[in-house]
C-alpha cells in the first residue's frame, strides 16, 4: 500500500493534482508539506528498491479486489 502512495505521488502532475486524486483539502500546509517531502521519500525507496511498481492496479484497489482484497484480508485491525 505504501508503495501504491508513492506511484501516485508520481503520477501526480503537481500538489493540486495529487489533492484532486487523494481527494483532499489542498489549503492545508501539512499536506502541502508531506506532499514536498515525499520526492525525497520516493527517491529514496526507489533507490533502494528499484523501480517502483505496487503490483496493484488502480481497478483493483477502487474495487477492493485482487491485491489489493488479500492485503486488507490478511492485515490484522489497528487498535
Amino acid at each position: 500500500m505504501v508503495l501504491r502512495e508513492l506511484e501516485i505521488y508520481k503520477e501526480s502532475t503537481d500538489f493540486l493534482d495529487w489533492c484532486k486524486t487523494q481527494d483532499v483539502n489542498p489549503d492545508s500546509n501539512e499536506l502541502r508539506t508531506y506532499y514536498q517531502e515525499l520526492a525525497g521519500i520516493y527517491n529514496e525507496v526507489e533507490s533502494k528498491l528499484g523501480k517502483i511498481d505496487s503490483q496493484i492496479s488502480d481497478l483493483d484497489f477502487q474495487l477492493n479486489a485482487g491485491t489489493v482484497q488479500e492485503l486488507r484480508n490478511t492485515t490484522p485491525p489497528s487498535n
